[in-house]
């Protein structure tokens, strides 16, 4: 599908869905597949000044309901099969079918960045409490411009995306969009199906987890065309980094964030051959990094080299925060301290200015890249 293609598409369910009695500000729960489909109704969505709410297919019936439920959406937009009442429906490529039904619950006030739509993550963000992330539609541009400050990706690259998109559009996706990437999206990531698509997608950039850089480490090919490999979800081992770039010759970046900041710092080769565990990297252009030691006191991150090795909480600030959370409603100002948002991560600063990660301030534990909390 061409870009032209996956524009005008968007365009078109915009003017559908606008023409349905959707607007401006109203929350609108999206359930996809994670399939090629879910692009445009997110763009229509953006275009339409909504909040949207991503939900994915495969969820479990009555997690579903209970998502649902929580989020009180005005609208939910969901393949055909799985709408009870239809008002209408709309076919997205000729081949993917949608309905959108309106709910009964009532409008939430939001106000503030969100009346001019935003997205909403159905997570629990640093917390065991799935309670909704608010990131408005300004906060995503400021996080896809950080990014762009990077050249991670170049134009016109092919870049094999093996992570469920709708975890990963605020700024990944969107971030692939804006720079003019052909994305080529992953159907499963069991190993053999992955593995088979990675020989044949001739990919500049593959954007994955550990679990796929372990699976490219054991591949006995990868393609010539392969450049570099984006690791993100949870921290990535530096041996198995070396062992990619070992026996492929494929540079291995670390990318890693969060929800509610985004995606804050980047490490590179250089900080991957130091060989110290798990590094986080240095902030990217548009961040503040901070740290606050056990004791208290909180250092800027451009005072790495004057105190080496301190250890404390991780604290970031920027521009592309979230706006609130949405059940309970809490906003930002009263989350954040000092104009700080706490990560509950614990993290070291090395003597070079690296950011090492050292665990979670409360009890956590990441299978897979999801938190999961005992």
């Amino acid at each position: 599908v061409s870009y032209r293609e996956l524009f005008n598409e968007a365009h078109r369910i915009a003017t559908w869905l606008k023409a349905a009695g959707v607007c401006q500000g109203e929350l609108v729960v999206l359930v996809t597949t994670g399939g090629i489909d879910f692009i445009p109704f997110l763009l229509a969505l953006t275009k339409l000044k909504v909040l949207c709410a991503p939900l994915v297919q495969t969820r479990a019936k009555d997690e579903m309901s209970e998502s649902i439920e929580r989020l009180k959406p005005i609208w939910i937009l969901s393949p055909t099969s799985e709408s009870d009442e239809p008002v209408n429906q709309i076919s997205c490529f000729e081949k993917y079918s949608y309905g959108v039904v309106r709910y009964s619950y009532e409008q939430r006030n939001l106000g503030g960045e969100l009346q001019d739509g935003g997205y909403v993550r159905n997570t629990s963000g640093t917390t065991g409490i799935k309670k909704g992330v608010c990131i408005s539609h300004q906060s995503a541009r400021a996080r896809i411009e950080a990014l762009c400050t990077t050249n991670l990706v170049h134009s016109g690259e092919r870049v094999l995306c093996a992570l469920q998109l709708p975890f990963h559009f605020i700024a990944s996706l969107l971030y692939f969009i804006e720079r003019g990437a052909e994305i080529i999206t992953v159907k499963s990531s069991l190993p053999h199906d992955f593995v088979t698509l990675l020989k044949k997608s001739q990919a500049h950039i593959i954007y994955c987890s550990p679990y796929h850089v372990a699976l490219i480490a054991e591949s006995v090919e990868v393609p010539q065309s392969l450049r570099q490999i984006i690791s993100t979800s949870q921290a990535l081992p530096v041996e198995l980094a070396q062992r990619v770039r070992d026996k492929h010759g494929v540079s291995v970046l670390q990318v890693l964030g969060n929800i509610e900041a985004g995606v804050p710092t980047i490490n590179n080769e250089q900080m991957l051959r130091t060989g110290e565990f798990e590094p986080l990297g240095v902030p990217i252009q548009g961040y503040e990094v901070g740290l606050r030691t056990s004791d208290g006191k909180e250092f800027f991150h451009s005072r790495a080299s004057e105190i080496p090795f301190t250890e404390g909480e991780l604290l970031l600030r920027g521009p592309g925060l979230f706006y609130c959370y949405l059940e309970p409603y809490t906003s930002r100002a009263m989350v954040l301290e000092n104009g700080w948002f706490a990560t509950g991560d614990v993290v070291q600063w090395g003597n070079d200015g690296v950011i090492h990660y050292r665990g979670r301030a409360k009890s956590c534990i990441n299978i897979g890249g999801m938190k999961v909390f005992p």
